[in-house]
Order: structure tokens, then sequence, then C-alpha cells
């Protein structure tokens, strides 16, 4: 009998906001390509228009690729919820931009902007699933959101199509629909807790190295160190062959240190 595979939390909020998230990625790129016949047209004045408005698809992707890694730093370091919750601000406000501005290198500008918010997205995103969901419900939901990129692309690009038919401009309202999940994933989503890792301090190693030199120069009351032992005994033979019973002052002796048993020792009298 082959054991169903354990199912994912569906009324999971938490997994439902993801989603949603991992709609806006794919977003970024295709949700302009309707609109690039006309924003050419636009700016036929400019020398390197055509140019221009073929690279505003692809200009996430550049982004993307250029701070990915760092967002991973940024996550560790501020917050995996802080992390998107940006991304998904900055997604919108930087994706919706293009709306007002008047020349081509502004709206490139933009779309470079753009990216960095898909990197923070897809990074805190997937970080969170990872922490949030194990075994067959991780993996499920990492299936789930390759599903929800290319639906969000598919309705993005019908939704900008539509805008397109009004103005080339208008394309770049579609990208204010990250406003509408904010508040979905600011309710949703916690920051995950982080494991508690017990660390030694270095002043707690100094004490301690205090501590084991004072035990081997004192030893163990009642129980001398070998090595005193063996100074003492030295000791007393030199004393009964001294000459007309000169007495021999006896000092602290101090064991020869050896390179394998650390700081020298220091013996009492007796």
């Amino acid at each position: 009998m082959i054991a169903s595979p354990s199912p994912l939390p569906a009324l999971d909020r938490r997994a439902v906001a993801l989603l949603l998230a991992a709609t806006l990625t794919t977003m970024a790129n295709a949700a302009i390509s309707p609109a690039l016949p006309g924003l050419e047209a636009r700016f036929a004045e400019h020398p390197h228009a055509a140019l221009l408005t073929r690279f505003l698809v692809p200009a996430p992707s550049v982004a993307v690729v250029l701070i990915a890694g760092w967002a991973g730093l940024l996550a560790d370091r501020l917050g995996k919820r802080a992390l998107l919750l940006a991304g998904v601000l900055l997604f919108a406000l930087a994706g919706s931009l293009g709306m007002v501005l008047n020349s081509l290198e502004a709206i490139l500008a933009s779309r470079l902007a753009l990216g960095v918010a898909v990197a923070l997205i897809m990074t805190a995103q997937t970080a969170l699933i990872a922490d949030y969901f194990d075994g067959a419900a991780r993996s499920r939901l990492l299936g789930l959101q390759i599903s929800a990129r290319n639906l969000g692309g598919l309705v993005s690009i019908t939704l900008a199509g539509v805008l397109a038919l009004m103005s080339p401009m208008h394309a770049f309202a579609i990208h204010g629909v990250a406003l509408l999940i904010l508040p979905i994933l600011w309710t949703a989503i916690t920051e995950p807790k982080r494991p508690h890792v017990a660390h030694t301090t270095s002043t707690e190693d100094h004490a301690s190295t205090q501590a084991a030199d004072r035990g081997r120069a004192a030893g163990v009351r009642g129980h001398p160190h070998p090595a005193c032992e063996v100074e003492r005994v030295r000791g007393r033979a030199s004393h009964g062959a001294a000459e007309d019973g000169a007495r021999v002052e006896e000092a602290p002796h101090v064991a020869e240190a050896r390179p394998d048993r650390g700081a020298p020792i220091l013996c009492e009298q007796q």
C-alpha cells in the first residue's frame, strides 16, 4: 500500500500569502511587453529608442543577478519578514513609477530598481517557505510556487495589454497590484525564531585558563604535584651533603616547565 503524501495546509494563511508574493516575480519582466511598441513610438525622437525600449523587459533580471546574493545577507541581518515587506513595497513603487516618467533613461532606472525588489521578494519568500514547512508539505509548496509565478505572469500580461490599449504608460500601473498583497503579508507573515546557539566568550575562556594555572601552581590540598615531590627529594639530598652542617636555605622550587604541560609549577616550601 502506497502512503499518501502529507497534505499541505490549504487554509494556512502563511502559505497563501507566500504564493501571492510569488505571483509578482514573473510580472516584473513580462507585464510591459504589450506596451513596448507604444513606448517606442512615444519616444521616437530619442536616438536609441528602439534599443532602450527592448532593454526594458530584461532589465529587472539583470538587477536580480547582481543583487540576489546580497539579498541573502540582508535576510540574515534584517530578518526575512522585513525583507519581504520591503521588497513588495519597492516593487509597487518602482514598477508604477514608469507612468509618470518622461524619459527612457529614467524608466530604465525604475526597471532596474524593480529588479532589486524582485531579488528581495524571491530570496525572502523562498527562505520563509523553508522555515515554515518541512517534508512533503515544503516540496509541494515549492511546486505550487512555480505555478503561482506562471499564473501571475499570465494574468499580468493580459491586464497590461488591456491597459496598453489606452496608453502605453498605463501598462506600468499593473505593478500597483502589489499594494493589495502587502496587507495580507503584513498580517500573515511572522519572523521565524532563530535557534539559540551558546557561545563561550573570550572572558570565560580566560577565566578558566587562569583557574587551571592556579590549580597547577598550588596543587590539590593534601596531594602535592608529583613534580614538587621530586624537587623536595633533591633539596633534602643536597641538605644532607652540605659541609660543616651549614644550613642550606631552601627557596621555593619551581618545577621545570615542559612545552606539553603548560606553565611552570610553583612548589611550596616544607
